[in-house]
C-alpha cells in the first residue's frame, strides 16, 4: 500500500490503525513514520475512495531529543541518560460527542524513551494523547495521559493516572507498562483496549486488557482482562504473550484484533474475536478459550505487526504492518482484501 506524499520514512512505514466517523465518505490512517529507529514518529493520511488510494495529511507527532533520570545504572551506565522521545502503534478514532470541538479527533500512543545506544526503553514511557479539529490538524502538544512506576520519572511525572496506584485502575496494576492500545467510540464511551506486560518469576507475560473512558479521554477506568495468556497460548501463542489489540464495529457487532506471538517472539498473525458484550467485555468463548473467527497468519521469513479494521475500507480489507528485511524499505503497509465482516 503507498501512501501519497509521506516523505522521509527512510526504513518505511509500520503500525496502521483506520478510523471512521458514522457516514462519513472519507476515512483517516493513522500510522508509525520510520526514518530511523530513533525517530519513530506518527503520522496521518486520509482516503476518500475506500482506502483504494491514501494522502498523507500531517505528522501528529514528532521524535524530540531527551534528557531522563534514572535509578537504574545500567540503563546508560549513569544517573542521567540522553537520547530520544519517540511515538509509535499508534490508534485513532472521531470522538464526534466531544463538546470541545477542538479535540474531536483523538490518537493515542505509546511514547518512550531510546537511549542514545540505541536501547529501547519502553518501561520509560506513557500511554499519551494527542488532539485535533480535523484529520489534517493542528495536532495539539502531548498529553501524558497513562503513566506507571519505573526506575525513571520518565513514566510517571505530570501524567494523568498512574496506573501503579489510581484506584480505579487496579486491574492494571501489574503491569510495568501498557503498549500497542486500540481505541474506539461508543456514542460518548471510548474504549481502549492495551496490550498490559507484567512480570512473574523471569518471564514477562503479555495480555490485554479493556479501560474505558465516559468523559472523552479525560479519565480512565479498568474494565475487564479481554484476552488472557491462557487465551494466548489457546489462540496459537507460543508463549503467554498476545498483543496489538485493534477494535472495531461492523454490522452492529463490535469486533477485537490481537496478535499471537509464534516462533522468536514475532507475532504469529491476527486473530479476530467478536464480543458477545462489548460493555462488560466479554468475548465468544470456546472451550478453553476465545473463539477465534479468522486467522491471518504471517508468511514463513515475514514478521507482521498490529492488524486494524473498519468497515468503510472496503477497498483494502484489513491493514497489517510487515517487517522483510529482503526488501527495500524493509517496513510496509499492505492490505489483506479481506474483512471486516
Amino acid at each position: 500500500m503507498t501512501i501519497t506524499g509521506d516523505a522521509g520514512s527512510s526504513l518505511g512505514v509500520l503500525d496502521p490503525a483506520l478510523a471512521y466517523a458514522a457516514g462519513a465518505g472519507s476515512g483517516g490512517l493513522v500510522y508509525s513514520s520510520v526514518p530511523s529507529q530513533s525517530s519513530v514518529h506518527t503520522r496521518v493520511a486520509q482516503s476518500s475512495d475506500g482506502g483504494a488510494t491514501w494522502a498523507f495529511l500531517a505528522d501528529v507527532n514528532v521524535a524530540t531529543a531527551r534528557t531522563i533520570t534514572t535509578t537504574d545504572m545500567a540503563v546508560c551506565g549513569a544517573a542521567t541518560c540522553t537520547g530520544t522521545w519517540v511515538h509509535e502503534v499508534p490508534t485513532l478514532v472521531v470522538d464526534s460527542t466531544d463538546p470541545d470541538a477542538s479535540r474531536r479527533y483523538k490518537v493515542f500512543n505509546h511514547s518512550y524513551f531510546v537511549t542514545s545506544g540505541g536501547t529501547l526503553e519502553y518501561a520509560y514511557g506513557v500511554i499519551s494523547l494527542y488532539t485535533a479539529p480535523a484529520l489534517g490538524g493542528p495536532w495539539s502538544a502531548e498529553t501524558r495521559l497513562l503513566g506507571w512506576d519505573s526506575p525513571s520519572t520518565a513514566s510517571d511525572s505530570g501524567v494523568g493516572q498512574n496506573i501503579t496506584h489510581d484506584p480505579a485502575l487496579t486491574g492494571v496494576s501489574n503491569c510495568v507498562l501498557l503498549t500497542e492500545p486500540g481505541a474506539q467510540t461508543r456514542g460518548t464511551t471510548i474504549d481502549l483496549a492495551v496490550g498490559c506486560v507484567w512480570f512473574t518469576g523471569t518471564k514477562f507475560p503479555i495480555d490485554i486488557r479493556l479501560l474505558r473512558s465516559t468523559d472523552h479521554g479525560a479519565t480512565w477506568t479498568y474494565v475487564t482482562t479481554l484476552v488472557d495468556t491462557a487465551g494466548a497460548n489457546f489462540l496459537g501463542s507460543d508463549r503467554a504473550q498476545i498483543n496489538g489489540a485493534d477494535l472495531f464495529t461492523a454490522g452492529g457487532k463490535y469486533y477485537l484484533l490481537a496478535d499471537p506471538h509464534g516462533a522468536g517472539g514475532a507475532y504469529l498473525g491476527c486473530v479476530e474475536l467478536e464480543f458477545t458484550d462489548i460493555a462488560s467485555g466479554a468475548l465468544l468463548q470456546l472451550m478453553g478459550g476465545p473463539e477465534p473467527r479468522r486467522l491471518y497468519q504471517a508468511p514463513v521469513g515475514v514478521g507482521w505487526t498490529p492488524c486494524t479494521g473498519a468497515p468503510g475500507a472496503t477497498q483494502t480489507g484489513f491493514l497489517m504492518g510487515v517487517a522483510n528485511l529482503s526488501v527495500s524499505p524493509p517496513l510496509r503497509i499492505v492490505a489483506t482484501n479481506q474483512g471486516p465482516p
